[in-house]
């Protein structure tokens, strides 16, 4: 799982992970602010995680970023299918930090610029 995370979102600069050596648990640090981001656009694809900040003493992750990914009962293919949601969702949340487009209301012309830079990133 992380070793097909890591091909697909390496060099992007959206993040980082650490690959155990053992154990169970996947964890994967986004840009500061975008872990809730992350987690919530998996839910609405469909992909149910372990909510952002899980590893911190009562959930708060006081920089938004650590993501505890733990992967308990799909399929090869699920997991594979759902590693590959994640990764949009780490695009689309970055694009979102860097582009700093956390407002709903966007003007017509920064639309435009952030559906561009989307399909980049979700094609890249």
């Amino acid at each position: 799982g992380s070793e097909m995370c890591k091909e697909t979102v390496k060099g992007l600069g959206a993040g980082s992970w650490y690959s155990p050596k053992g154990g169970y648990f996947i964890t994967y640090e986004t840009l500061d602010g975008c872990a809730k981001n992350v987690v919530a656009k998996a839910k609405k694809a469909g992909v149910v995680m372990t909510p952002a900040g899980a590893p911190f003493p009562y959930g708060k992750d006081p920089h938004d970023s650590v993501i505890r990914i733990s992967p308990s009962y799909p399929s090869l293919e699920d997991l594979t299918t759902a590693i590959d949601i994640f990764v949009v969702c780490v695009k689309l949340a970055s694009i979102e930090k860097l582009l700093g487009n956390n407002s709903k209301f966007l003007t017509a012309e920064k639309q435009k610029k952030k559906t561009c830079v989307y399909n980049v990133m979700m094609f890249a």
